[in-house]
C-alpha cells in the first residue's frame, strides 16, 4: 500500500546531498554486548512492526512521492553483525567515521543498524551503531520551539541508553560507558555521553 510522504519528510529526503547526508548516526558501546538475535527481534518488535515507514521504500508517481512497501523486506539487512579486526575504540571510531559520508541504498527502507564486534566475536566491549535518515520521521512536523516532542518514544527512547549506562556504573557493573540520545521531532537534538565512574 502507497503512502503520500508528508512534506516534513520529503524536504529531508530531497536535501540529501553526497556531500552533505541526512543521516542521524548513533554509537552506544557495551560491557557485555546483547545478544543479535535479541536486538534483531526487539528492533523488529517495537520498530519496524510500530512505524510502517521502516519497512518502505520513497518512491515518485507523476511528480508525487510516496512511501511504498519494500517487497523483498529483510530485517536482516537491516540489522546485522560486523565483526572488525580490531575491537578497540580507536578501530570503531575509524569504521564508524568511513560510514558518515556513504549514502544509503535509495532502493531500500533508510536505516541500518550493526552491532559492532572484534575478530573474537565475543560478547565483550562491543558496540551498536546505527544511522537513520531524516527522511523518515513519519510525518511528524518540526518543533518551531525545537524542544523535544517526549510523548514520541522513536524520538526519545534513547534517554534510557544514558539512564542504564549510569546505573551499570553505579552499580559496579562497569567503569565507564557510551550511550546516544535523541530528541526533537526531526531528532535535530543529539547527545553522545561518556559517563565514567570515580576511583
Amino acid at each position: 500500500m502507497a503512502t503520500r510522504i508528508a512534506s516534513e519528510d520529503l524536504t529531508w529526503l530531497l536535501m540529501d546531498e553526497p556531500h552533505n547526508l541526512m543521516n542521524v548516526n548513533g554509537l552506544i558501546g557495551f560491557d557485555e554486548l546483547p545478544d543479535v538475535d535479541a536486538v534483531t527481534d526487539l528492533v523488529m518488535e517495537r520498530m519496524v512492526r510500530k512505524y510502517r515507514v521502516l519497512s518502505q521504500v520513497a518512491v515518485q508517481h507523476d511528480g508525487v512521492w510516496m512511501w511504498e512497501d519494500d517487497v523483498d523486506f529483510a530485517i536482516d539487512r537491516h540489522v546485522h553483525r560486523v565483526v572488525l579486526d580490531d575491537g578497540s575504540i580507536e578501530a570503531v571510531r575509524e569504521y564508524v567515521s568511513t560510514l558518515l559520508s556513504v549514502p544509503f541504498d535509495r532502493a531500500r527502507p533508510l536505516w541500518e543498524i550493526q552491532i559492532l564486534t572484534g575478530p573474537d566475536g565475543t560478547g565483550t566491549n562491543g558496540y551498536i551503531y546505527s544511522r537513520f535518515h531524516h527522511g523518515i520521521g513519519d510525518g511528524i512536523s518540526i518543533n518551531p520551539s525545537g524542544g523535544a516532542l517526549a510523548a514520541n518514544p522513536m524520538m526519545t527512547a534513547g534517554l534510557i541508553r544514558i539512564g542504564e549506562v549510569a546505573r551499570r556504573i553505579s552499580s559496579g557493573d562497569a567503569d565507564r560507558g557510551v550511550a546516544h540520545a535523541t530528541s526533537g521531532p526531526c531528532l535535530q537534538q543529539n547527545l553522545v555521553c561518556v559517563l565514567e565512574g570515580e576511583s
